[in-house]
């Protein structure tokens, strides 16, 4: 009779402890298959590249998940859950999660057992809904980052402290980032997520508990392998509270992970972790083990991304090069156009020039000293009355005299002024001559050094001289050769005066110095 007063006296505590239903199952897995084990990842998918469903199903046991003063409330809580996140339209996905208790032992049921423990059986939990949003993709703005909401629907029995007895949401933003390391196909990734919760007032062994918010932080090192070496190594931290309940009230469950993943070819992945409640808060146990299958497009997706990325680098490049080359083919074939087009309309007008005769005197203004006045072809195009000492000669202004200098120096002679006068006047009646080098020459006597100083002054005068009658200073360049080219023998009296000269000489337009 006195053991059944007992007996009597701890289940009756235990409904008063535990009469309301509530959710003290701190660990809930990711729900996308980009994640590590409870971190949601935040990379968008893409169409070209998944495929439209990823499988998970995932074990769990934790030790002593809720616990007060004295002893376990439960002792320890073997899980399961099965997962499906479908793609839909890019970037938009939608997870369906089914948690069931496989195994629960505490002070929960009404029997008690050998040892004086009392436990109860299992089954399903709160099936949990997850619609993401991917938004950003790091290759365009650093970092992924993506946007969920959860939906838990009362579909639990009420005895497994894994219900809040009626629907409840969640909203979760996910950041992360993957360091590439080198050429190889390793990188780090690095996981945040920050979430709130709704969730109904609640009481758990006097402690006031409902709606709340928390986080997760992850990182793994992926090294890509597809053999007896972890594709990936990674370590994971989460935390969540509940405002109704103070922190010295003690329900701010935390806990951490470590673990392990392999990948078996390109779908599929084995993830195991173990961790500890970081803790005595309800929902952090005193240690944790984790076990998961997975098949889909992104299990093991971060052992290809390196490889997807390096060839989506290469092709862009490739593409950049192809466009680039085409860029310049376009543009080469646009010059060349561009040219044959100035060509032939140089060309034309070059035709149109040697046709025309503006003065109707037979001499093309192209020949004409005097393209304005008529006058005979023997003297050039201009009136007898003007003896002409200028030719135009193709691309030379031939002048039919000397420019004579004083002795040794650059002064220009008076008696050479009407024919640089009439070099001027046909320069300035024929600005089609957009270019005219003023040459300078010396015969051989002296020294080199001397004879160029010596030709180089006297183009210089001349150029000089004939800016002074309104030619463009810009149409003239002025250049001394000394004694380097020679037209007449430089032994005789008489080829060392034809080899004092000055000549004009019709440059191209866009001759430079």
């Amino acid at each position: 009779m006195t053991s059944r007063l007992i007996v009597c006296c701890i289940l009756g505590t235990a409904t008063s402890v535990l009469a309301a239903e509530a959710n003290v199952s701190n660990f809930k897995p990711a729900s996308g298959a980009d994640g590590i084990v409870a971190t949601e990842g935040a990379r968008p998918w893409e169409s070209e590249s998944v495929k439209p469903l990823d499988l998970k199903l995932l074990v769990d046991y934790g030790r002593n998940p809720v616990t007060r003063p004295g002893g376990a409330l439960v002792e320890y809580r073997a899980g399961m859950w099965l997962s499906a996140e479908i793609h839909l339209i890019e970037p938009l996905t939608v997870a369906v999660q089914v948690p069931f208790t496989l195994q629960e032992r505490g002070i929960l049921a009404m029997q008690p057992t050998a040892n004086q423990g009392f436990s109860t059986g299992g089954g399903i939990g709160d099936v949990r809904i997850t619609p993401r949003v991917g938004i950003l993709r790091q290759e365009h703005a650093w970092l992924d980052l993506a946007l969920q909401a959860s939906f838990e629907l009362p579909t639990s029995s009420e005895n497994l402290l894994t219900t809040w007895d009626q629907p409840t949401a969640e909203g979760l933003l996910a950041l992360g980032h993957r360091f590439y390391i080198g050429q190889s196909d390793a990188a780090l990734l690095v996981l945040g997520n920050v979430f709130g919760f709704t969730a109904p007032d609640r009481t758990i062994d006097g402690k006031q508990i409902g709606a709340g918010y928390g986080g997760r932080f992850g990182t793994a090192l992926e090294t890509g392998r597809t053999d007896l070496v972890p594709a990936r190594v990674f370590g994971e931290i989460e935390a969540k509270t509940m405002p109704r309940s103070t922190f010295d009230d003690g329900y701010t469950p935390a806990e951490w992970r470590g673990g392990a993943s392999w990948c078996f070819g390109p779908g599929v992945s084995f993830d195991v972790a173990a961790g500890t409640g970081i803790n005595n808060a309800p929902g952090a146990p005193d240690w944790r083990v984790v076990s998961g299958l997975a098949y889909g497009s992104n299990s093991c997706g971060f052992a290809q991304e390196k490889r997807l990325l390096r060839e989506r680098r290469a092709e862009e490049a490739a593409l950049a090069e192809r466009n680039a080359a085409e860029e310049a083919a376009r543009l080469a074939a646009l010059r060349a156009a561009q040219e044959k087009a100035a060509a032939e309309k140089a060309n034309a007008e070059r035709l149109a020039l040697q046709a025309r005769d503006s003065d109707g005197d037979g001499v093309p203004d192209v020949e004409d000293n005097c393209p304005n006045a008529a006058g005979p072809a023997a003297n050039h195009g201009c009136p007898a009355a003007e003896k002409q000492q200028v030719a135009i000669t193709g691309s030379t202004l031939q002048i039919l005299d000397r420019v004579h200098f004083a002795t040794g120096k650059a002064k220009i002679e008076k008696r050479s002024f009407g024919l640089l006068d009439q070099v001027a006047a046909v320069l300035n009646g024929h600005p089609e001559m957009a270019k005219v080098e003023v040459q300078g020459h010396t015969d051989n006597r002296g020294t080199v050094n001397t004879n160029m100083v010596l030709s180089q002054a006297r183009a210089d005068s001349v150029t000089r001289y004939l800016i002074d009658k309104g030619v463009a200073a810009e149409r003239l360049r002025a250049r001394g050769y000394g004694p380097d080219r020679p037209i007449g023998d430089n032994a005789t009296a008489a080829g060392r005066e034809t080899n004092r000269r000055v000549e004009f000489k019709v440059l191209a337009p866009d001759s430079s110095d």
